[in-house]
């Protein structure tokens, strides 16, 4: 991936593309912690190198149509749906993913399954309430999932800021300069997490006031504040009423 860049910026972007290329189909057999580069900056930098080059936006475009075909013809995984859904955001071609698990859901409800939750805001947008609803199962185990992924990622970043005290600490007591010692990144994981954690709440509190369980919402809601007092918590209830007959207006 560091060749693909540099030789890009060299203007050699035929020997980048075939970097690129072998990168997107090797590196998580070699290590697997690529995954997450391999499907968000590595085909940034890919469709980038298409906006030089356009042969390298043909080769991305012919794998995701490879990778497409394979799952509407039944020899899918969940980790393809992945590799096709990421390089359709990157081509602003979201509207190819949505139109793929339309696919899947007809021919592979097991498969549907297993990708909806990688989806899961896409069919949000759509307006797709009822199927989100019948694939997220039951609310409160849903709600759960996301409660527990917050406190973990709360208990992170309580352990990066403690390890920036403890460091700094250190470094007062030799008389170092704060220069050497890292930047506390933790108020920005702090937020970063606050913010997943009421997007995804919010979410599904759409989902259920658009399927008719108000009720439910209202209590998800109330569970919510419990564990972060957020104003775009408080309002989640109207705001997705709101959205919702705004959409319907619309779409009438």
């Amino acid at each position: 991936l560091g060749e693909a860049q540099t030789l890009a910026s060299q203007g050699r972007y035929e020997e980048a593309l075939q970097r690129h290329i072998w990168y997107h189909n090797h590196a998580v057999e070699i290590d697997p912690a690529q995954t997450g580069v391999r499907l968000s900056f590595a085909l940034s930098d890919w469709v980038e190198l298409g906006r030089r080059y356009p042969k390298a936006k043909e080769a991305l475009i012919e794998i995701r149509d490879r990778d497409t075909r394979a799952l509407t013809e039944g020899k899918g995984y969940l980790s393809l749906f992945s590799d096709v859904g990421s390089i359709n955001r990157e081509l602003q071609d979201e509207d190819a993913t949505y139109k793929l698990f339309q696919t899947i859901r007809e021919k592979d409800p097991k498969l549907a399954q297993q990708c909806f939750y990688g989806i899961e805001s896409l069919l949000v947008a759509k307006g797709e309430y009822q199927w989100c609803f019948d694939h997220m199962g039951d609310p409160e185990f849903r709600f759960d999932s996301i409660r527990r992924f917050f406190d973990m990622e709360r208990a992170n970043q309580q352990r990066m800021a403690d390890i920036h005290k403890q460091l700094a600490e250190e470094n007062r007591q030799r008389g170092l300069t704060n220069s050497l010692t890292p930047p506390d990144t933790s108020a920005r994981l702090k937020k970063s997490a606050e913010d997943r954690f009421v997007g995804s709440v919010r979410l599904l509190i759409e989902i259920l006031v658009a399927t008719g369980h108000k009720a439910e919402a209202e209590k998800i809601r109330d569970q919510a504040l419990t564990v972060l007092d957020d104003a775009r918590m408080k309002s989640a209830v109207e705001d997705a009423e709101q959205k919702i007959e705004q959409r319907g207006a619309i779409q009438a």
